[in-house]
Order: structure tokens, then sequence, then C-alpha cells
């Protein structure tokens, strides 16, 4: 007669503990940080900070933009007497005297140095658009610089949007 076999009990390892999952909560970064959301990024310090550097770019400041200093002024001004920019211009500074190259080099070089970047987005107006954005590519305003007629000056429209693609109605701008 066959003798019955028993099944031999199946050897099963033992999961050795894992030395990272018994240091102490301090030991290991705070997944909290990564979960939450990050706060919203709020330019209006920076915006601030252009328009004050744009007052110190030398050349003949003060004067007051007009829409006869636009080869394009229904670009920058509603139609009519009044001259009134555009709504979304947030400022803008006519430098006389001074071509759009040279205006340009002088905000590059202004901002450089503090991480925020100008990134060409297109034309607007007979002026090339950029976007001003910071180290991490939040965008700070719009800057349309535009040669004023016969090229002798330049204005530096701020922009609250990109005027290429305005929001939609109730949508935000940059603030």
């Amino acid at each position: 007669k066959a003798a019955s076999t028993v099944p031999a009990p199946i050897a099963r390892p033992r999961p050795v503990p894992n030395p990272v999952a018994t240091r102490t909560p301090a030991a290991t970064p705070a997944p909290a940080a990564a979960v939450s959301p990050s706060p919203e990024f709020d330019p209006s310090e920076l915006q601030a900070d252009l328009q004050a550097r744009l007052q110190g770019i030398e050349g003949t400041r003060g004067l007051k933009p007009f829409p006869g200093v636009f080869a394009q002024p229904l670009a920058f001004y509603s139609p009519g007497e009044d001259e009134e920019p555009l709504a979304g211009i947030a400022a803008m500074q006519w430098f006389d005297n001074m071509r759009a190259e040279s205006v340009f080099a002088k905000l590059q070089e202004n901002y450089q140095p503090s991480g925020l970047t100008f990134e060409l987005i297109g034309d607007y107006g007979g002026g090339q658009m950029y976007e001003l954005k910071t180290a991490e590519g939040e965008i700070v305003n719009f800057i349309n610089v535009v040669p004023g007629k016969g090229g002798a000056s330049t204005v530096v429209i701020t922009w609250e949007y990109n005027p290429n693609s305005p929001p939609a109605a109730g949508s935000q701008a940059v603030q």
C-alpha cells in the first residue's frame, strides 16, 4: 500500500524591515509641501518696479505719448478726439531721441540681473511684443516696444494682457 505524502510547508521569505521606514518623521521631507497648492503668483511688486525702472532710463522723459507719435495710432488709442488709451494698457512711456533697439537694450540690461527675461511673442502696432517673465516662467507683464513715426523715438507700452489675443469678457488678465 502506498504511503500518502504530506506536502512540506513552503518556506516564505520574511520581509526585511526597511531602514528608511524606521526613521523618525523629522528626517524625511514633509510631503505636505509637495501636495499643497502654491500661492498664486502676484506680479504687482514687479510691475511697479518695471515702471520705476522705465522712468530711470536715460533719454528725454516726461513726455506723454499721443496718437501722432505712432504709425498705427488706433492700435493704442480709441478713435475720437479724447486720446484715451485702449483698455488693457497699464502704462505708456515715451523715449524721445532713443531708437527702439537702444530702449530694448536698456530694458534687458536693467532686468537681466533680477532674473527677469523678455520673450518675443510677436508684433503689435508696428513694434515687438514681449512677455516679461520671472526665472520660474511666471508672466509679469506684456511689453510692447514701438518705434515712433520716423524711428527716432520709442514708446514702451505695458499691457495687462497680450493685445494680439485679448482675454474673453469676464476672464482675468495679468494683475
